[in-house]
């Protein structure tokens, strides 16, 4: 990863930095095997640690840093508990980079989506509708469902909004 990012440095600095990349095992936590507990924590919260920690001496003052955390984060459900234990320091990390980039006016912040029929929801597919039934808004919550929110983030007009968790879930999660 490193090198990508000494071969950017001439090309210039980067604005944004959108974040989504994941993985997740659902079981129950004392069935995990401890390699399967290293990948989610390696591609979810430690290559996430890596990127940003090569990536931000390349920001621009003033960017935008969005991460993709998970409304899991705000329930206790069962089998979730390493994925969202992954998310939660997700959010840690937004609002603890919130305070550290602040001054260089870079704003941190996490969109927590609920469940969106993608092949890292392949797993509970077949909860789909049981899920929907459960928000305030009973249809399914769609990828698009999530670019007004992330605009909104990445707007100059934005530049007080950090160190926050935004739950786009249709109503399941109130806070």
């Amino acid at each position: 990863m490193s090198s990508f990012f000494d071969s950017q440095v001439g090309r210039g600095k980067f604005d944004y930095f959108i974040h989504c990349a994941s993985i997740m095992h659902l079981k129950r936590f004392e069935d995990f095997t401890w390699e399967e507990i290293e990948r989610v924590l390696n591609v979810n919260l430690v290559g996430t640690i890596q990127l940003l920690h090569l990536l931000i001496p390349h920001m621009n003052d003033n960017g935008r840093i969005v991460l993709f955390s998970s409304a899991v984060t705000f329930k206790n459900l069962e089998n979730y508990s390493i994925y969202s234990a992954t998310k939660a320091g997700l959010d840690s990390l937004v609002k603890s980079l919130a305070r550290e980039l602040g001054g260089r006016g870079i704003t941190v912040n996490s969109i927590a989506p609920g469940f969106i029929a993608t092949k890292l929801t392949d797993s509970v597919k077949d909860r789909e509708q049981e899920l929907i039934n459960q928000r305030s808004i009973k249809k399914p919550l769609l990828p698009r469902h999530l670019e007004p929110i992330i605009t909104c983030i990445l707007d100059e007009g934005s530049e007080m909004i950090t160190g926050q968790c935004f739950v786009i879930d249709g109503g399941v999660v109130t806070r």
